[in-house]
């Protein structure tokens, strides 16, 4: 398990280290991605939430989760994130960020095996991080693949 800020900068010393070309082709292999369904398993009595994102590649479709342990759930307080549960209740949480989240990702694409364990992530981890991101849900700056 790693740390939420090591996920979000663990490569970053690889990415600025490669040349701009490589930065503008990992850019575009993210961009030629897309979200397709996220669903949401909050589990308080676990402190952890459960992303499930169905992440569509050039031609593939694929099962990626992120799973955050150490979440804050709140109940309606400014700042607060409110999410519906698969059981139909809603629950609310700080978003999630810097402030002590670990998180587990995972995917069903073949890179993902070929990458797991070695500090890097696929690209469809870093779509689902950058669109839960863009719902207010995630903070910091989003991670960047492999």
């Amino acid at each position: 398990m790693i740390t939420f800020k090591q996920f979000l900068e663990h490569d970053l010393a690889t990415i600025f280290n490669s040349t701009r070309d490589k930065q503008s082709d990992i850019l575009n292999r993210i961009n030629d991605i897309s979200v397709l369904k996220v669903s949401v398993r909050p589990q308080p009595e676990w402190r952890s939430l459960l992303f499930n994102g169905q992440v569509k590649g050039r031609s593939d479709l694929y099962d990626t989760q992120l799973l955050f342990r150490n979440v804050v759930y709140k109940s309606d307080e400014p700042g607060a994130y409110t999410v519906k549960g698969l059981n139909g209740q809603e629950y609310s949480f700080e978003p999630l960020g810097y402030h002590g989240n670990d998180v587990e990702p995972h995917c069903s694409c073949p890179q993902f095996d070929r990458v797991h364990g070695s500090g890097l992530i696929c690209k469809h981890v870093v779509k689902l991080a950058q669109y839960l991101k863009n719902k207010g849900v995630l903070v910091g700056s989003s991670p960047y693949p492999y």
